[in-house]
């Protein structure tokens, strides 16, 4: 036990219940439950994983408390009835025996909920809503009055459910602009009645639920989530919070859980792209604490310990939730309280928990999030074995430390003179140094490993094959994408990944120009990268403006394309090829159809990247096992090359597993 977070690590009381610590996991959407929202064994496996790793209070993701009209996910967990409790209570169940506290979040989408889910086909809110490309079609319609006298008959009836399945305390979603944020907003409510009109009508509503829950649950804790600021224009800001939040506390609720944020106009607030400062919302959960006279749960962007301590220090807080690094790693309250913080594997805010390619909860660093019924990777699955890394990017890293924790002998190859391959270049441009933290973290886990690293040495199929392995993860990376310009061999030329790998100098500080041609990611980051360094910078994209960086990770997306178009530095030529390069000249055709010639100190190709899968398809034709994983599989993000490497293993694990028949 380590006395150097004693804040973080203290007991806490809310109306009499008793938590171990202050660390609270967030409440997320996990995907996991049953499309007729029971609790499924995937959601149990998750939350007892967090719960065994040290946290004080789960916060059980936003539960539905009257699918028929405000489902808001093909699977998320309802409890509007008695179908559903059982599943509930194992659930409570478990997560007590694990050692953690157990709150529900009931929630009800709105306007937000899709009709495509609801059984009505027809989407309520407050205000009726229409149709921005047909404006003579309603796609929200108002609730009535008995509506809503019905709406708060259900909170309080899922309230009195969850208090009988054992959750130990109930927390309302008032943020994110869900179903009690449109109440408030007066974006969302323009109801001129007893529901809506002024600021006391519009926190009729929410009122309603607190006392109605608060009555169903008796002395037990009522949290509510509010966005403390919604970040919108004629939204609700942090002033007008503080106004609501003693409202809120007289009506009944006993603690204040200050998010911030309105999706999706101001999604970039609810989930903060990697940019983001750390603790950057600590102040508004500091003034909603003030305002409230009652504890306050601080969220968003606490990666490490050192800053929530900081935070409960400073009075901003009496609770810290963690959502993503919980993720991350699921034992970060043990690491921390043990002293070994620097063991955790740390959420850098990437986001791919939310990209389009995962089906439910998951992380790019962690590939067991959302997976934690897969079977333990057996320590003695390699034992006697060999295996073969090729490439330390972040594939090759996270495979040879599966590798190595299976039992195999494990070398890793890498090419250059340092480990972290294209996690570096991604870690580089401007904003995105938390990455950093990822590749930090991967090395030290190397250095704990048994896994031989062999640096500056280059894999080929007569070095692999002569030392006869078991198996080879072939995680090589990619290699550039070709493309015919005349003069590509002149000095001036260079390959823009390769700048933000640190072995290229962009060569141009003020008051030097560079042409990046190619507008995706790695084009507009580079863009910004040679800024950040002095220099002009013009961007030569072949597709329209609005297809600039179009791959990049939608939150990240939006002001890393913000920034470039308002940055004076930064010249962008949309609908534009370059023909010609040479002697300080890059010479392209404009989307008017005339030739232009720019003066450029430096040209940075930006043409895309492709698999570097040679050495893969010479092993399979020797006969030799590869699995090949990462960007030389196909180019993507981090947390698919993590995926890919766990696959593998996985792969690898069913190669032994034997038979199992059920006994019924």
């Amino acid at each position: 036990m380590s006395d150097l977070f004693s804040n973080l690590f203290a007991p806490f009381e809310a109306r009499g219940h008793r938590l171990k610590n202050r660390l609270v996991m967030a409440p997320m959407s996990t995907s996991l439950g049953g499309a007729d929202g029971a609790v499924t064994p995937a959601n149990i496996a998750f939350y007892r994983e967090r719960a065994l790793g040290g946290f004080g209070l789960i916060i059980v993701e936003f539960t539905s408390v009257d699918p028929a009209t405000g489902r808001t996910e093909e699977r998320q967990l309802s409890l509007e009835s008695r179908r559903n409790l059982d599943g509930h209570t194992r659930m409570v169940d478990i997560i007590h025996q694990a050692g953690a506290s157990a709150f529900v979040q009931l929630q009800h989408g709105g306007r937000f909920a899709p009709a495509r889910l609801l059984s009505s086909g027809v989407t309520r809110g407050p205000s009726p809503v229409v149709s921005r490309k047909d404006p003579t079609k309603v796609i929200v319609q108002s609730f009535d009055e008995s509506e809503i006298f019905r709406l708060v008959e259900a909170f309080g009836r899922s309230a009195a459910l969850a208090i009988e399945a054992g959750y130990d305390g109930v927390e309302l979603h008032g943020a994110h602009g869900y179903l009690l944020s449109q109440f408030l907003s007066p974006v969302s409510n323009q109801r001129d009645d007893a529901w809506g009109g002024d600021f006391g009508r519009r926190l009729a509503f929410p009122l309603a639920v607190v006392r109605a829950i608060r009555a169903a649950i008796g002395e037990r804790p009522l949290s509510y989530r509010i966005s403390a600021d919604e970040f919108l224009k004629g939204g609700l800001d942090i002033d007008d919070n503080c106004a609501i939040v003693p409202e809120l506390v007289l009506a009944g609720a006993d603690l204040i859980h200050a998010s911030t944020g309105r999706g999706p106009e101001a999604f970039d607030k609810v989930m903060e792209p990697i940019s983001a400062p750390e603790g950057w919302r600590l102040p508004y959960a500091r003034r909603l604490r003030e305002a409230g006279g009652v504890p306050v749960i601080g969220v968003g962007q606490i990666r490490w310990p050192q800053t929530a301590e900081a935070a409960l220090i400073r009075g901003d807080a009496d609770l810290i939730a963690l959502g993503r690094p919980s993720l991350a790693d699921p034992d970060w309250p043990l690491k921390a309280e043990s002293g070994r913080w620097r063991e955790i594997r740390p959420c850098t805010s990437c986001n791919w928990c939310i990209s389009g390619t995962v089906e439910h909860v998951a992380c790019a660093e962690n590939p067991r999030a959302g997976a934690e019924l897969d079977a333990p990777i057996d320590g003695a699955l390699g034992a006697g074995r060999k295996a073969i890394v090729v490439g330390g990017g972040p594939g090759g890293l996270a495979a040879a430390l599966l590798l190595d924790q299976a039992g195999f002998e494990t070398q890793l190859y890498e090419a250059r003179a340092t480990l972290g391959g294209g996690l570096i270049a991604s870690a580089t441009p401007p904003g995105k140094d938390k990455l950093f933290w990822y590749r930090d973290h991967l090395l030290r886990r190397i250095d704990q490993s048994k896994v031989v690293v062999r640096l500056g040495e280059r894999a080929t199929l007569e070095r692999l094959a002569a030392q006869r392995p078991d198996v080879v993860i072939l995680a090589a990376g990619s290699d550039p994408r070709e493309i015919e310009i005349e003069g590509l061999s002149d000095p001036m030329v260079a390959q823009a990944f390769d700048v933000l790998m640190g072995d290229v100098d962009p060569g141009a500080g003020e008051p030097g120009r560079v042409v990046v041609y190619g507008g995706g990611e790695t084009g507009c980051e580079t863009a910004e990268f040679c800024v950040a360094r002095g220099a002009k910078v013009v961007l030569v994209t072949r597709s329209p403006v609005e297809h600039l960086a179009s791959s990049a990770e939608a939150v990240y997306r939006i002001g890393l394309v913000e920034r470039l178009r308002r940055n004076p530095a930064v010249e962008i030529l949309a609908e534009s090829h370059v023909i010609r390069v040479g002697d300080g000249e890059v010479v392209l055709i404009a989307r008017d159809g005339q030739t232009r010639t720019i003066d450029a100190d430096r040209f940075l190709m930006a043409q895309g990247r492709r698999p570097a899968d040679r050495l893969g398809q010479e092993l399979l034709s020797a006969g030799i096992a590869c699995h090949v994983v990462g960007d030389s599989r196909a180019v993507g993000r981090i947390g698919d090359a993590v995926h890919a490497a766990y696959a593998a293993l996985r792969a690898l694990t069913a190669e032994k597993e034997g038979r199992f028949r059920l006994a019924c």
